[in-house]
C-alpha cells in the first residue's frame, strides 16, 4: 500500500515539474526569444527580437506588383514563433538590410487569423497611423487590426466663465471607465496633437473650444503592462456650453467648480492637470 502511494506521489510531482517546465521554458533561437506560453499578440508587444531580412525595402514583389516599402522577415515555420506568425515588418528605417535588431511594437492579424509582427528601433515609438502608412503598401487591400505598443491621445481641460457661477471645467464619464475625466482621443493619420484635441471635444461633447497658447500637460502610463500610453492635454475655452454628448461613448458630461472637479477625478495624475490649468489662468487674470 505505502509503495503504490509513494508511486502515486511521485507521479504526481513528475506531471507538474512537466507542466511548469512546458509553462517556464524559453526557446532561444537566432531569430528572438520566446516564451512558449506567451504567443498571444499582446505578451510579443516589446520583446526585443533579432531578425533576418528576406525581402529588402524597394525589392520588386510580383505578387504585390511594386515594390516593398518596408523591409519584410519571413517566419513562417521557423522553430521558436507561433504557427500562425507569418512574418516581420520593419518599420522607422527606410535603407535595404540584411538583419534588424530591434523590438516589436505591434501585431497586425489579418482577417485569416495570421499575424505580423511588426518591428522598430527601440527609439521610434510609432504609434497606430504612423505604422499604417507604413505598411499599407502590402496591407491596404484586406481589412486588418492592430495591437500596438504605443498609443498616444489628446484631449483638453475645457473650462468656460460667467459672472453667475465663475469657473466651471467640464468633466465626462466614458461608458469604458469608471471615473471621471477630460474628453480626449486617439490621434489620426494626417493630424497634430491639436487638431486631435479640437475633435475629439467636439465629437464627445458637441462643444466647440478654442485652445490657449502656452498650456501643454502630458501623462504617460501602462495599460496591462505591456502597452505604453501617453495623452496629451490642452487648456481650452469653451466658445459653446450646451452639450452633446456622444451617446455611444459617453455617459455623462458635467460642468463643475475647482472643487467638484477635484473631487470627481480619480487619478492623480489628472488632479495634477486640473490643479496646473488653474495656476495657468489665475497667471493670466482668470479667477479660477
Amino acid at each position: 500500500m505505502f509503495c503504490r502511494k509513494s508511486r502515486n506521489i511521485l507521479a504526481a510531482i513528475a506531471i507538474l515539474r512537466r507542466k511548469r517546465y512546458t509553462k517556464y521554458r524559453l526557446i532561444n533561437i537566432k531569430w528572438g526569444v520566446f516564451n512558449t506560453n506567451q504567443e498571444s499578440r499582446t505578451k510579443m508587444l516589446g520583446r526585443h527580437l533579432h531578425v533576418k531580412i528576406t525581402r529588402p525595402v524597394n525589392t520588386y514583389s510580383h505578387q504585390l506588383g511594386r515594390a516593398y516599402g518596408a523591409n519584410y522577415a519571413d517566419l513562417e515555420g521557423l522553430r521558436g514563433f507561433h504557427s500562425d506568425v507569418r512574418g516581420a515588418y520593419v518599420v522607422g528605417i527606410d535603407r535595404p538590410l540584411r538583419t534588424f535588431d530591434g523590438q516589436c511594437i505591434a501585431v497586425l492579424r489579418r482577417v485569416d487569423g495570421s499575424k505580423i509582427l511588426i518591428l522598430a528601433p527601440i527609439t521610434q515609438k510609432l504609434i497606430e497611423h504612423e505604422i499604417r502608412e507604413q505598411i499599407n503598401f502590402a496591407e491596404g487591400k484586406e481589412p486588418y487590426t492592430l495591437e500596438c505598443k504605443y498609443e498616444c491621445s489628446c484631449g483638453a481641460v475645457v473650462f468656460h466663465t460667467s459672472p453667475e457661477s465663475g469657473v466651471k471645467y467640464l468633466l465626462i464619464k466614458n461608458r469604458r471607465s469608471t471615473h471621471c475625466g477630460f474628453p480626449k482621443g486617439h490621434m489620426e493619420a494626417g493630424e497634430d496633437t491639436e487638431t486631435t484635441a479640437i475633435r475629439e471635444v467636439r465629437e464627445e461633447t458637441g462643444i466647440k473650444i478654442k485652445l490657449l497658447p502656452g498650456f501643454r500637460e502630458t501623462n504617460i502610463y501602462d495599460i496591462q503592462s505591456w502597452v505604453q500610453k501617453k495623452v496629451i492635454f490642452f487648456l481650452a475655452q469653451a466658445l459653446t456650453t450646451d452639450v452633446k454628448r456622444q451617446q455611444e461613448e459617453i455617459d455623462a458630461c458635467y460642468w463643475l467648480s475647482f472643487e467638484e472637479a477635484m473631487r470627481s477625478l480619480h487619478f492623480e495624475k489628472d488632479k495634477r492637470v486640473l490643479r496646473n490649468a488653474r495656476l495657468y489662468l489665475r497667471s493670466h487674470g482668470v479667477s479660477a
